[in-house]
């Protein structure tokens, strides 16, 4: 539940970004939001496992 969350927020910061990317019509900028993006996915998926693996260790 708590993934599905930031998933959505994570989504909604991205679209948000993407937006005013469009806006400003600068495909550098566009380009460092997706990486940005790209990484917070990553982070988020690596804090998950852990947590996951926590809770099986225990």
């Amino acid at each position: 539940m708590i993934q599905i969350k930031l998933y959505a927020v994570l989504h909604y910061f991205f679209l948000e970004k993407k937006i005013q990317c469009t806006i400003h019509n600068n495909s550098y900028y566009l380009f460092h939001i997706v990486l940005e993006y790209i990484i917070l996915q990553y982070i988020v998926k690596i804090v998950f496992a852990r947590m996951l693996f926590s809770d099986i260790k225990n």
